[in-house]
């Protein structure tokens, strides 16, 4: 059947094609970008590199789709491509403990109701080439408030944009039978800075360029980022089967770690940093 972009319904399944599987099987992707620092009349510097993977399920509702998703990644020195375990913040000299990233999960709702609002997939085709877009502006309340993470938070709302593409075939769209076809794509995203770089309030956005594409599994994932993670946490390869509890950011993770290492410093009788 001719792909009918132009009816939502299908347009949303065709997205699922390109970016899951139709069928419900979990599908892994890898990404790799770089983080770049931008000071409005100062400039922007190349700060880091960085790996990405997710690994996610799409399940059909009554008219749209839930996305199952988790996914983890590391911080690369630019210069040696090693993993950053520690990392000297060039604008307050400080040497920060870095915290890789680990969102678990980050699900989300795909719905023929969204179309219109930053939530919507729009599409661009340029003979075979079908894109799948998505461009997300957000500002909600943070998950860290300057009150009681002066360090770590930029503000007590947590803003950024996101800009997603998503590439596939229209022929291998069409194809009987095809749940799943090869997709490759990229995102930029416009944000705060990160909590462990410890930057405080400082004017300044963070940059992240990042081009990915869809994999067979696990063994197609770049190794370094494949090794850490399987030694930190396996279970972060395999994709939900259900909603486990409200999605994670890198603030909620890094809140998480640090409340906790607060406890144990309370309970040791030490100052909570």
């Amino acid at each position: 059947m001719p792909l009918d972009l132009t009816n939502v319904d299908r347009l949303l399944e065709a997205y699922v094609q390109t970016d899951g599987d139709t069928g419900g099987a979990e599908v892994f992707f890898w990404a790799e970008g770089s983080v770049y620092a931008w000071i409005p009349g100062v400039g922007g510097y190349h700060l880091f590199d960085e790996q990405l993977f997710a690994v996610r399920r799409f399940k059909r509702l009554a008219r749209g789709w839930l996305r199952l998703h988790k996914e983890a990644g590391v911080y690369l020195d630019k210069d040696t491509g090693k993993l950053l375990e520690r990392w000297r913040n060039p604008f307050t000299g400080r040497e920060v403990e870095v915290f890789q990233l680990k969102n678990d999960p980050v699900n989300r709702e795909h719905l023929p109701e969204q179309q219109g609002t930053v939530w919507g997939m729009e599409h661009w085709e340029n003979g075979d080439t079908v894109c799948f877009y998505r461009n997300v502006f957000v500002a909600r309340e943070a998950d860290m408030k300057v009150a009681q993470y002066p360090l770590q938070a930029q503000g007590d709302l947590h803003e950024f944009g996101e800009l997603y593409n998503f590439f596939a075939s229209r022929k291998a769209l069409e194809q009987p039978g095809a749940t799943s076809v090869p997709m490759v794509g990229c995102n930029s995203r416009i944000g705060q800075w990160l909590p462990w770089m410890e930057m405080g309030q400082q004017r300044g956005y963070l940059m992240v360029q990042l081009r990915f594409k869809k994999v067979a599994g696990v063994g197609d994932l770049h190794p370094l980022m494949r090794d850490y993670w399987m030694k930190q946490d396996p279970s972060i390869f395999v994709a939900p089967e259900a909603i486990t509890g409200p999605n994670d950011t890198s603030w909620s993770y890094y809140r998480k770690v640090v409340d906790q290492r607060r406890r144990e410093q309370a309970v040791r009788g030490e100052p909570v940093k």
